[in-house]
C-alpha cells in the first residue's frame, strides 16, 4: 500500500485577503500614481464587511513608511473624488478618530473629473514627504566667475614655492642638523 502524501491546501475562510475595485485599478491609479493607489489599498485592506475602516492616518504612515501630511493630502484627493467619505467620531466633545467610509464605484466621480486635483501620474511627493533616505540630496551649483578667485595666485605662489630653502630655515630656527 503506496503512502499519502499530506499537502495543505488554501483555505478561504480565513481572513487574509481584501476587496479592490478593478475600475480603480483601471482608471483611477493613473491619477493618484503609486502613493495614493498605496494609501487607498491600505484602506481597503483595513475596511469591514461594511466597507468601513478607521485605521489612523499615523498607522497607514507607519505601513507605508508615509508622513501624515502626504496621507491628509490624498485623502483630501479621495474625498473630492467621491471615492470615500470620513465622518469623524465623537465622544463627549472630543474627536475620537476618522471614520472611512469606501463608497460605491457608481458615486465616484469620472477619472476625468478628478484628474483636475490628482497627481496625474507626474507629481512626484519630495523625499522628505515619504521619509525616503535613500534619495539624493539636490544640491545647487555654485556659479562662480573663475577670472574673480585667488586660484590663479595660489597657483603661482606654490609654483615659486621653494622647498629645499624652506627646509634649510625651518631647521636653522629649530636648531637641527
Amino acid at each position: 500500500m503506496e503512502q499519502q502524501e499530506l499537502f495543505k491546501i488554501r483555505d478561504k475562510r480565513k481572513r487574509g485577503w481584501f476587496w479592490l475595485d478593478n475600475e480603480y485599478l483601471n482608471g483611477y491609479a493613473k491619477i493618484f500614481g503609486a502613493v495614493g493607489t498605496a494609501i487607498y489599498i491600505s484602506l481597503c485592506r483595513h475596511a469591514n464587511v461594511e466597507q468601513k475602516c478607521f485605521p489612523s492616518q499615523k498607522l497607514i504612515g507607519e505601513e507605508l513608511n508615509l508622513t501624515d501630511r502626504v496621507i491628509r493630502k490624498y485623502l483630501k484627493w479621495f474625498v473630492k473624488g467621491k471615492i470615500i467619505s470620513i465622518k469623524k467620531e465623537r465622544k463627549g466633545g472630543k474627536f475620537l478618530n476618522n471614520v472611512y467610509l469606501l463608497l460605491d464605484k457608481n458615486e465616484w466621480l469620472s477619472p476625468e473629473e478628478c484628474s483636475s486635483y490628482g497627481n496625474q501620474g507626474n507629481v512626484v511627493p519630495s523625499p522628505e514627504e515619504y521619509n525616503d533616505t535613500n534619495q539624493r540630496n539636490v544640491v545647487p551649483i555654485k556659479k562662480t566667475n573663475s577670472k574673480n578667485t585667488n586660484i590663479r595666485k595660489e597657483r603661482k605662489l606654490f609654483k615659486d614655492f621653494n622647498y629645499k630653502a624652506y627646509k634649510k630655515q625651518l631647521k636653522k630656527k629649530m636648531g637641527w642638523k
